[in-house]
């Protein structure tokens, strides 16, 4: 097998819907989609470049993991929230049952 037959991708794939994703998700699957390499002088890319790009994707998941904790926090708030107010109706409900 040659080396072009080796280093094609084959077929297009249809890559998965972006359902059920958080926009920051969303915002780094856009922007590995439109990633690029400039080609080096020798055929290669330029180191320099891969550093800038790794940088820019770790900002991003530093976004999505701020987005996603702020998330889980609140849902944690509002669980406890629930939770006290689930205990104080049924103090509530009980001191009603025990009138009776």
């Amino acid at each position: 097998m040659s080396r072009r037959q080796a280093a094609s991708p084959g077929p297009a794939r249809s890559t998965p819907p972006e359902e059920g994703l958080s926009r920051e998700q969303q915002k780094i699957a856009r922007w590995l989609k439109k990633l690029k390499f400039h080609k080096g002088i020798f055929g290669g890319i330029r180191e320099t470049e891969v550093w800038k790009r790794m940088n820019e994707l770790n900002s991003l998941y530093e976004e999505a993991l701020a987005a996603e904790r702020a998330r889980c926090d609140a849902l944690i708030q509002e669980a406890r929230e629930s939770a006290a107010a689930g205990k104080t109706g049924e103090a509530v409900s009980r001191k009603g049952a025990d009138d009776e």
